[in-house]
């Protein structure tokens, strides 16, 4: 007996009870190619769940290979559209099947499957087509879903539970209080994402699939697993970076299949603010550039310092000298450059104990007067506030004046006893569409005065994170400085002057208070450090 190989693929759970489930199409195979003198290899039975338009379907390869190694020379499915609802691809496989000598049967409806039978090529367009339908019409109900406020499906974040009737999330209180302990721990004591799983650890705090009995579903696998149940440093970054935490969610992000413009924005009920989000965003960026463990040397200024050069990190280096060494901070280009493959840059290096202890004089002085610097900062954003007070001010004029012409325009065609109905629809639609701008426009006005509101609040709340310090200022320790220079340092930048034949590093040190995206609020800087060529400081008089 001639032996045969067969493709039998399931898409979706639902076709298990429809009479084409695995085992109905084997049988309903094997039967056929029996009649026919072929054997069903069982090695050779491909039986797959996936989507009908995968352009490098396992089936297809294996059975390919099988042919071509003479392994069997017959496949059989048990209908066309077992073999995907891709044409192309389709025909493709059917053209290198009879390539090689063998052949294509289909179970279904007993006949030979050629890439060159007309009838066939309609067929397998149309189950294209109906392909595109069904995710069209699956997207389109998604999307009025979402927008109404029910959730998609998928992985419940941890915090939130799924109502079964409306399909809307809710809030979990006992989860939720849990994440916002994280939030606290990451932005007030700044602890590290393993520091923090291990408190929750220490305490005994369930995880989700603690709850559920221990087992999770893996992504990508069609049995459940054990899980240790306990809190991991991955799992907590996740969560620090979770934008539904902060009211907001886009389906489709995970995919690599779908770009920006096809995800659809979702809502969620907030457990910590926009603010906190971002403030946590801004510690775990930070916490990047701090020591996993202990090290022989420290650096109060690690990862702040960047060259205006070549845009590289300055690095911490040490000098050895007569009785002891001196600490620097080098730009890692001008130390690593031969294994960056760059050319060398010729960056001044800093003295660490110079720079550092004039960072360290501006943070003690903003903690023992934070009222001066807030005044500063409050000062100095004012203008630019009430800038964009006028300006929304002005947009929501233009939106009424539209919203006027608008009915206007219809009150008169009502009117009018002949309609030229064209020229009716271009002036709305530009209406229309410069309402749209505008309403875009105003928009990102409210967004930016929001955040310049959110900017005050945040700035209030810095003195107390630091108020534990005021007392003891001096007698802080190496990671109270660290935490504290973190809050008010947004970063340090190096430019390398020539003067008088000379290299003078000029040093701009800029302190910053949660801005939050405000593009228009420039970083407050207080001073600006360097040296003139006699080795006096050149900065201006401080703020």
């Amino acid at each position: 007996m001639k032996r045969a190989g067969a493709i039998i693929r399931v898409s979706t759970a639902r076709q298990l009870s429809e009479g084409t489930s695995p085992e109905k199409q084997a049988e309903t195979i094997a039967v056929f190619a029996s009649e026919q003198g072929f054997e069903l290899e069982q090695s050779s039975a491909w039986i797959l769940a996936e989507s009908g338009n995968s352009p490098n379907r396992q089936g297809f390869l294996e059975a390919l290979e099988a042919v071509r190694t003479g392994a069997i020379q017959r496949v059989y499915v048990f209908s066309v559209d077992r073999l995907g609802r891709n044409l192309r691809e389709m025909l493709n496989f059917l053209f290198l099947i009879e390539d090689l000598g063998a052949e294509v049967w289909e179970a279904e409806r007993r006949r030979r499957l050629s890439w060159d039978d007309f009838m066939l090529q309609i067929e397998g367009a149309v189950a294209s087509k109906e392909r595109q339908e069904i995710v069209r019409r699956t997207q389109d109900g998604l999307h009025r879903a979402i927008v109404a406020g029910k959730y998609s499906g998928g992985i419940v974040a941890y915090g939130y539970q799924l109502n079964p009737e409306t399909k809307r999330l809710e809030l979990d209180e006992a989860e939720a209080t849990v994440v916002r302990l994280i939030f606290q721990w990451c932005i007030d004591e700044e602890l590290s994402c393993t520091r923090i799983a291990d408190r929750l650890n220490g305490l005994g705090t369930p995880t989700r699939y603690t709850k559920l009995e221990a087992i999770r579903q893996q992504r990508g696998k069609r049995s459940a697993a054990k899980t240790a149940g306990i809190w991991r440093a991955g799992r907590i970054r996740n969560m620090l970076r979770n934008s539904a935490y902060a009211g907001s969610w886009e389906w489709g992000k995970r995919s690599e299949k779908r770009g920006p413009g096809e995800r659809i924005a979702g809502v969620s009920p907030p457990i910590v603010s926009t603010e906190t989000l971002a403030v946590a965003a801004r510690v775990l960026a930070s916490n990047r550039w701090l020591p996993g463990k202990p090290v022989r040397r420290k650096y109060l200024l690690r990862g702040l310092i960047h060259c205006a050069d070549c845009g590289h990190a300055y690095c911490g280096s040490v000098s050895h000298i007569a009785g002891g060494e001196r600490r620097y901070y080098r730009c890692n280009l001008s130390t690593q450059w031969h294994k960056l493959g760059r050319d060398k840059c010729m960056s001044k290096s800093l003295p660490a104990d110079q720079i550092e202890d004039l960072v360290w004089a501006d943070v003690k002085r903003f903690i023992q007067d934070p009222k001066t610097a807030i005044t500063q900062l409050q000062a100095q954003r004012a203008p630019i506030d009430a800038t964009l007070g006028e300006r929304l001010a002005d947009v929501d004029g233009q939106l009424k004046e539209l919203a006027r012409r608008e009915r206007s325009l219809l009150r008169v065609a009502s009117e009018a006893k002949e309609l030229d109905v064209q020229a009716l629809d271009d002036v709305l639609r530009e209406v229309r569409t410069s309402e749209a701008s505008l309403k875009a426009y105003r928009t990102s006005l409210a967004i930016r005065l929001q955040a310049g509101e959110a900017l005050d609040r945040e700035l209030f709340k810095i003195p107390l994170r630091l108020a534990s310090l005021e007392g003891r200022i001096d007698q802080a320790s190496f990671d109270e400085r660290q935490r504290a220079v973190r809050r008010l340092v947004k970063g340090i930048e190096v430019r390398t002057k020539v003067i008088d034949g000379r290299r003078v590093p000029h040093v701009s040190i800029t302190y910053h208070f949660q801005d939050l995206g405000l593009p228009d609020v420039s970083p407050f800087q207080l001073f600006t450090y360097g040296e003139d060529r006699t080795g006096r400081d050149s900065s201006p008089p401080r703020a």
